[in-house]
């Protein structure tokens, strides 16, 4: 049950940080980019890679393992062509999602250390 309370809670505060980030056109500029880099990674993984995958889950889920260098092996790119779109998608794609981590993450920790803070001034009263 903590655990599940520990989701939800990081849950919430990432979705209110991607709604802080949203205001800020270049953050906003950064989130589009991100999911632009996803879409086109699952658009050439699902139409153009061999073997092939069938569906857009399976291709979202293989350019977000990508991207994330996990790599789970269920999926390799066996042409010359999938192969180096999959070296250009990883080099691009590894500054795009580390800076959009880094943003978000920045943005929950001020939402945290903000909590923080006003629990301080309720207890203080």
């Amino acid at each position: 049950m903590p655990l599940l309370v520990s989701l939800l809670t990081i849950g919430r505060l990432f979705s209110k940080s991607l709604r802080l980030a949203w205001v800020d056109p270049e953050l906003r500029g950064l989130i589009l980019l991100t999911l632009s880099d996803i879409t086109l990674g699952a658009w050439f993984y699902r139409s153009r890679f061999e073997p092939g995958i069938d569906n857009w889950t399976d291709g979202f889920y293989f350019a977000v393992a990508t991207l994330s260098t996990v790599g789970y092996g269920d999926f390799a790119p066996t042409t010359p062509l999938s192969k180096w779109f999959t070296i250009f998608f990883i080099l691009s794609g590894l500054g795009i999602l580390g800076a959009f981590i880094a943003v978000i993450g920045e943005h929950v920790r001020q939402q945290s250390a903000e909590n923080a803070q006003q629990r301080r001034a309720k207890r203080n009263q």
